[in-house]
């Protein structure tokens, strides 16, 4: 059977540079080259190709490679969303133990996906576009942990959308740079989120204190009481707090 050749990149270009080289395919009408590993079967049922003869899975690794070819030349065409149909094709065809295959085409209908958004859809036609291509590199990230070109991709969507994904966006850049220490991408990113995720935390625990303390208040109310009423008080060696009682505010 054919063996997978693994290669690295950090640049992205798009689902067509992603395949000759990890997948040791040579095809004249392609400038393909990235990388690939593996994926545990989560099944307790025998996967069906178990069944499968060598030759029967060299022919389902062919038929699913076919298809990515011409889902590749549709994407060069500019056809992307016929690009998309075609790589969903090959991952019907091919078995999950082909899983530098699968992982090749996931992250190639990621970047025919990313095509898609434009200013002119509508919000939550984007959002839904955006979920659909994170899945996608998040399940070639599963067939292959270090596939470059899917974190990047996933880490860039993960911080468009916002607060409530800036971590998952920085442990990705974390990765890369574990990877590829010299990626200036991540480095940067790397530097730009902590900031970033320290503000939004502050934030978000002013919030939830401005929170409490209107429910506090609704509490103390019939007692003649407020929230004015008590003070917190930090430990400066635990972090904990304290809450003092104040009988002068009113």
């Amino acid at each position: 059977m054919e063996q997978f050749q693994k290669t690295a990149s950090n640049t992205d270009t798009g689902p067509i540079k992603e395949d000759l080289e990890k997948l040791n395919i040579n095809d004249s009408s392609q400038e393909q080259s990235e990388k690939q590993p593996d994926l545990e079967n989560e099944s307790e049922d025998p996967p069906f190709y178990d069944c499968l003869s060598e030759e029967e899975l060299e022919a389902k690794k062919e038929e699913a490679v076919k298809l990515k070819d011409q889902g590749n030349e549709l994407y060069k065409s500019g056809e992307y969303q016929k690009a998309c149909d075609l790589y969903t094709q090959a991952l019907d065809s091919c078995p999950e133990i082909l899983k530098d295959v699968r992982s090749v085409i996931y992250s190639n209908r990621a970047a025919a996906q990313s095509c898609l958004i434009n200013p002119d859809i509508e919000t939550a036609t984007r959002d839904s576009l955006r979920e659909a291509i994170i899945a996608d590199c998040s399940e070639a990230i599963k067939c292959d942990p270090n596939y470059l070109k899917p974190l990047l991709r996933r880490a860039k969507l993960y911080e468009e959308m916002g607060d409530d994904k800036l971590d998952e966006c920085h442990q990705d850049y974390k990765k890369i740079l574990e990877l590829d220490p010299g990626n200036a991408q991540a480095r940067q990113a790397c530097i730009r989120l902590p900031p970033l995720i320290e503000q939004r935390n502050e934030r978000l625990k002013n919030e939830m204190l401005d929170k409490l303390k209107q429910l506090g208040n609704t509490v103390l109310r019939p007692f003649g009481l407020s929230t004015e009423n008590f003070a917190l008080q930090q430990n400066p060696e635990t972090g904990g707090y304290s809450i003092q009682f104040n009988n002068a505010r009113k």
